[in-house]
């Protein structure tokens, strides 16, 4: 959710051997801070706007914020962040663990 705005923001991510890739932003608007409509491969669809990236991230960071509504979308699971504090730094990065492991960590279900 877009702080200023209050408008949905959808950050794609792809998992690769070597870590994260940001590889597109959907958004309902483009003002305070989003890209702009000059970006290379901008474009409308079904009235959201689309910017591709392709940035190598290593990991990613998130402070959670209860007026963002935060969430993370993995497959058909979903992470809520606002079931932590304000506050508290989420880091995202990939590493091998057992699924099992995941789901008694209550990170799928």
């Amino acid at each position: 959710m877009h702080s200023v705005e209050r408008t949905p923001i959808f950050e794609y991510l792809s998992v690769e051997e070597e870590g994260l890739r940001l590889v597109g932003t959907r958004m309902k608007s483009y003002n305070a801070g989003m890209p702009t409509d000059n970006a290379p491969g901008f474009r409308v669809e079904d009235g959201w706007f689309f910017v591709p990236h392709d940035v190598a991230l290593p990991a990613l960071s998130l402070v959670v914020s209860p007026e963002a509504s935060q969430a993370i979308l993995l497959g058909n699971d979903r992470v809520e962040l606002g079931q932590y504090p304000s506050g508290t730094t989420v880091d995202i990065y990939l590493a091998t663990r057992p699924v099992v492991w995941l789901r008694l960590r209550r990170v799928l279900s």
